[in-house]
């Protein structure tokens, strides 16, 4: 189902409803079995090739896609109520990233979407941080509303560095800006 801005939308579901156990289908409580996942191990890979051009700003500028790479942001994502086009794990995968498969697993029930894992070589190319944490997801990027009349306005533009862009904000969330 679509939402405001395209971004799809899930029923809501928190990482912390999801634990290590899902109902099967007898209604029994079973292990989420991650190692089940598929496994793309070529680098041609359509999936994988996406994730590579998202690297570029360009790219996600005209698919409307990002990168969110950890749990946190994954998690937080998935408690905002956003829905992944896909997710990636590196494999093997740790065990620390079962409640967050099983939260994914359940919120792309019913569509198109898919879990995977890739060798944690791969994920490696693929991941934009020193030491990835081994999940990554893509998803719409979600349209934020501005707010009708705003207090105090900061506008950003070609910022280049990320750190300097965290400072902005900051400095804008002491000075009494709220975000909408």
């Amino acid at each position: 189902m679509l939402a405001t801005g395209g971004a799809r939308r899930a029923p809501r579901l928190s990482l912390a409803m999801v634990s290590l156990f899902t109902a099967g289908a007898s209604g029994t409580a079973s292990t989420f079995d991650v190692a089940a996942l598929p496994l793309i191990t070529s680098s041609a890979n359509t999936r994988v090739k996406m994730v590579r051009k998202l690297a570029h700003r360009r790219q996600r500028k005209r698919s409307g896609l990002i990168v969110l790479e950890g749990r946190k942001l994954v998690g937080d994502a998935l408690d905002a109520g956003l829905c992944p086009e896909f997710a990636a794990f590196a494999d093997p995968v740790a065990e620390e990233h079962a409640p967050l498969a099983a939260a994914l697993s359940a919120r792309l029930a019913g569509t198109e979407a898919g879990l995977f894992r890739v060798p944690a070589s791969l994920f490696e190319e693929l991941s934009d941080t020193e030491t990835p944490q081994g999940v990554l997801a893509v998803l719409r990027q979600p349209a934020l509303p501005a707010p009708e009349i705003p207090d105090l306005v900061l506008v950003c533009d070609a910022i280049s560095d990320p750190g300097n862009l965290g400072t902005l904000l900051r400095s804008a969330a002491g000075a009494g800006a709220h975000p909408p």
